[in-house]
């Protein structure tokens, strides 16, 4: 018999329940409804209050919730003096189903405990259902059923994490023939969501959700972002005072460092040209500028650092850029040399000359960002004799002595010219 039993939580200290009494008797017919009031036919001990659980056949009688009971447990409540015997608990409502089979039934109140309480109990005697099918003795020889012919039935549905169960019943006895694990479902994760944003210095969350049961979750750490400082002038220079310029995070706006910007006097250089020491744009492409840009040959063929000088306003070096080259990958970065000051620093890296566009890399010239690993396969068609060309614009005070001073024509600018032609070639 299918029983429909929950444990119950009792109410009180003084609580342990009921066990039931003799039954009062009904009759009923399938589909009718009838109620039944339990009512406490003894309390030795005077338990104070409680609950109790309804036991019946859920596979013949439907209980009707209500406001004490929720189809499986009712709740009683006594007073100080304890339970008076008699006392009803509360009138619950039940149907028969259709298609019951006939039989005498019991409907019952127990408790987890036995602390003498007892509930009254009813006997109820189920009528045949018309409907219900006449029951056909079994065929002559099942003992001896060889199940020649079996139906599948599902016993316990797998999940995620447990396995189910199956079983093959018989369709002439009704033995069950053999019963099968069913596996495990196992997850299958959504694409995530992050629930927690990463920020510069904080790590973030992703959360994945399984899609065969949502109550199972996974989580994933999402690195923090790291800051992004770029320069920034809070204070311009004057001819009267000097201004002030901080490296700022982009993203949160943490400074990280700051400088101060020299007086404007009459021997300040102001937006002059910034490029890494090379060979002359105008001379290979004069279609593009007649400006003394340069762009500098490089080597990408094998893992190393590369560094070349900064020159600003064809006059004077006034920093570093460098190349480094690790596992097919290649970046690019720049330090600028006080007292010279820069701004809108930008780069590319070319197969050929072929490949500029744009001599001031405005729009429509692919540029990359200074520290980003460049693939050589994938950006460069995986040709290592590249050209670097740098441009940006700057400051500085034309009569400083913490610069050095950029010949043209001197023998060692001479020298890197000629060197850098070979690779050009």
């Amino acid at each position: 018999m299918k029983k429909n039993v929950v444990s119950t939580i009792i109410l009180t200290v003084l609580l342990s329940l009921c066990v039931f009494s003799s039954a009062l008797a009904l009759e009923v017919k399938a589909g009718e409804t009838f109620d039944i009031t339990f009512t406490i036919t003894s309390n030795p001990n005077k338990t104070v209050a409680g609950s109790v659980d309804v036991d019946y056949d859920s596979s013949v009688f439907q209980a009707i919730p209500n406001d004490a009971f929720d189809g499986s447990n009712l709740i009683f409540l006594g007073g100080l003096s304890g339970i008076a015997v008699g006392t009803p608990l509360d009138t619950i409502s039940f149907s028969v189903k259709s298609g019951a089979a006939a039989g005498t039934y019991t409907i019952s109140a127990t408790s987890q405990n036995d602390d003498g309480v007892q509930v009254s109990s009813v006997s109820v005697t189920v009528v045949g259902d018309p409907s219900a099918p006449t029951p056909v003795d079994p065929e002559p020889g099942t003992e001896d059923c060889k199940h020649e012919k079996t139906t599948e039935k599902v016993t316990k549905q797998a999940t995620c994490e447990e396995a189910g169960e199956k079983q093959f019943v018989c369709d002439k006895c009704g033995e069950v023939v053999k019963t099968e694990v069913i596996p495990a479902l196992g997850h299958k994760w959504d694409a995530g969501k992050e629930t927690t944003k990463a920020t510069c210095e904080e790590k973030g969350v992703k959360t994945y959700t399984c899609q065969n049961d949502a109550t199972h979750t996974k989580t994933e750490t999402i690195p923090a972002l790291g800051h992004d400082f770029k320069w920034k002038t809070v204070k311009e220079a004057t001819a009267e005072a000097e201004g002030l310029r901080q490296s700022v995070c982009s993203r949160c706006g943490k400074v990280d460092k700051e400088e101060k910007i020299p007086k404007l006097t009459a021997q300040m250089m102001i937006n002059n040209a910034i490029c890494a020491q090379g060979l002359l744009l105008r001379d290979y492409r004069p279609d593009l500028t007649s400006r003394w840009y340069m762009v500098t040959p490089i080597d990408l063929s094998q893992d190393g650092v590369q560094e070349f000088r900064l020159i600003i306003g064809y006059t004077r070096y006034a920093g570093t850029v460098t190349v480094t080259v690790k596992d097919g990958k290649a970046a690019v970065n720049y330090k600028i040399q006080y007292p010279a000051t820069m701004r809108d620093m930008a780069f590319t890296l070319l197969p050929d000359l072929d490949s500029l566009t744009n001599a001031e890399l405005k729009k429509g010239q692919k540029t990359y960002k200074f520290g980003q690993e460049i693939d050589i396969a994938s950006e460069l068609n995986g040709d290592t004799s590249a050209l670097l060309y740098v441009l940006g614009h700057g400051d500085y005070d034309y009569l400083t002595k913490d610069l050095d001073w950029f010949l043209p024509s001197s023998a060692a600018y001479r020298k890197v010219v000629e060197q850098l032609k070979t690779r050009m070639e």
